[in-house]
Formats: structure tokens, sequence, C-alpha cells
């Protein structure tokens, strides 16, 4: 939730209202695929 919280707060600073609920809810599924790979290198994983 906090990178979601920076790049909508980016994309206000940048001037940008209106965002639409698919965008956010890719966003969400980008940072969830990222924190699951964070997670897998970190138990040993190779990427």
């Amino acid at each position: 939730m906090k990178e979601l919280k920076k790049r909508l707060k980016a994309l206000e600073e940048n001037g940008y209202e209106t965002v639409t609920i698919g965008q956010i809810l890719q966003w969400m599924a980008e940072i969830e695929r990222e924190n699951m790979l964070k997670d897998f290198k970190r138990k040993g994983g190779m990427v």
C-alpha cells in the first residue's frame, strides 16, 4: 500500500486528477508481484 500511495501522490503532484480503478488494480498487481519476487530472492530462489 505504501508503494501505491507513492504512485498516487506522484500523479497528484504532476497534475493528474483522474486515475481509473483499472490502473490502480494494475499497480496493486505489479506491487504484489514485486513483493513476491523479493520474498523469493530472500529465501534463496534464483530469478
